[in-house]
């Protein structure tokens, strides 16, 4: 089954409330099943893609599932922006006759660009810069495996145009261990040369009760310079002691 070259600005007037997007969507799916071996696949290719205005390039999504043998699934699939492999998911999932099986995989981000999420972000509070960089093991129970590996932020900004508040972020590695994010010395600049400083960990291995223990502390840190034509106010604050 396919379908190529599929209008997205044309089918805003089929469902006027959709969300403004353009773009030209292809996809395919396959089905395969020959007894102890049985294969699903699809591929999904968004080109020139554009919401609320936003020009996001050129994406390709493709996942396989294949059964080998009558217990083995083996999962693989990959994210490309603009030609290039940004995400890659491989590994094998083990069903069990009782509750949900057992998974393990490796996830891998290359140049993840974070500047996607912004035409998604309500009146555009803020807005990301930089990419992900690094590799996540999952292993256990598919609903809430655990992630060990690290995570690499490549010259990621947070930038709040309300308060003309600009944030740089370390570029060193951050652990990830048994789904607990561990940070250690783990810097955020402003304008100035003097870092906010954080310890501790992120315990998400319960999405639902995420435990957060940190420590920060900063001397002399600038957290606001907004000029009052820009923010209404005029502010210059310095947080110490944390």
């Amino acid at each position: 089954m396919s379908f190529h070259a599929f209008n997205l600005k044309e089918f805003r007037r089929i469902l006027p409330y959709m969300p403004d997007m353009e773009g030209w969507i292809g996809a395919e799916a396959h089905y395969i099943d020959s007894g102890p071996y049985m294969m699903v696949s699809s591929d999904l290719r968004v080109d020139e893609f554009k919401y609320e205005g936003s020009a996001l390039g050129n994406w390709e999504q493709r996942w396989c599932i294949c059964r080998v043998r009558q217990k083995d699934h083996h999962l693989d699939a990959y994210i490309r922006h603009d030609g290039e492999e940004i995400a890659h998911l491989g590994g094998i999932y083990l069903p069990a006759e009782e509750g949900t099986g057992s998974l393990s995989a490796d996830i891998a981000f290359e140049h993840f660009p974070l500047n996607v999420a912004n035409p998604f972000v309500p009146d555009r509070m803020v807005e990301l810069d930089g990419d992900i960089d690094g590799t996540l093991s999952m292993k256990g129970d598919p609903a809430k495996p655990l992630l060990n590996g690290e995570l690499a932020l490549d010259s990621v900004t947070f930038f709040m145009p309300e308060m003309s508040a600009m944030f740089r972020f370390d570029n060193e590695p951050v652990q990830v261990v048994n789904s607990k994010m561990m940070f250690k010395e783990f810097d955020i600049f402003t304008k100035g040369k003097t870092p906010f400083t954080i310890n501790g960990e992120v315990d998400f291995s319960d999405l639902e009760r995420t435990a957060v223990n940190l420590k920060m502390h900063a001397e002399n840190y600038e957290l606001l310079n907004a000029s009052p034509y820009q923010a209404g106010y005029g502010l210059r604050q310095d947080v110490c002691g944390f």
